[in-house]
């Protein structure tokens, strides 16, 4: 009987002993997962192409004085401005413009039309970036289920959303 309880007690002891020899995980909650790093690239990517179509849709000459279509809407100084509203903003895009609008110190949004009864939501990430880079990813999010359009005017957003 004595022998039992020395050998379980040997065996007990090892077991601690080599629970404590064991490495501990490393954790890195700094690097993030390579698939999101994968897709936040490829969004870039999307959305740099996008602005290099933009451009040279804008390039088109008016026959007579060749003078541009438009105006350069990356000129105006609030398009400029950058924005930090934390990392990422997934959710219905109404209440993101209206937070987005009073950041950036806007008169109040102005809708026009009925908005779609599902709603339109975005992802967009806000951290550290020009408004026009943000109305950008906007755009192509929202397609043409709403346009957002920038009345300088005004200097409010106005959404029009698709008529039925």
């Amino acid at each position: 009987m004595i022998a039992i309880k020395n050998f379980g007690l040997t065996a007990l002891v090892s077991i601690g002993l080599m629970g404590c020899a064991a490495a501990p995980t490393q954790l890195h909650p700094d690097e993030s997962d390579p698939v999101a790093q994968k897709i936040a690239i490829l969004a870039e990517q999307m959305v740099a192409n996008s602005n290099k179509l933009a451009n040279l849709e804008r390039a088109r000459y008016i026959e007579e004085g060749n003078k541009d279509l438009s105006f350069d809407v990356r000129d105006l100084p609030v398009m400029q401005k950058t924005i930090n509203l934390g990392e990422t903003y997934t959710g219905p895009l109404e209440p993101f413009l209206r937070q987005l609008s009073a950041y950036v110190g806007m008169n109040e949004v102005r809708y026009l039309g009925l908005e779609p009864s599902a709603g339109v939501l975005v992802n967009v990430d806000v951290n550290f970036r020009p408004l026009i880079d943000i109305m950008d990813d906007i755009g192509q999010q929202t397609g043409s289920r709403a346009i957002v359009v920038y009345k300088a005017s005004e200097n409010l957003l106005e959404v029009k959303y698709r008529g039925l």
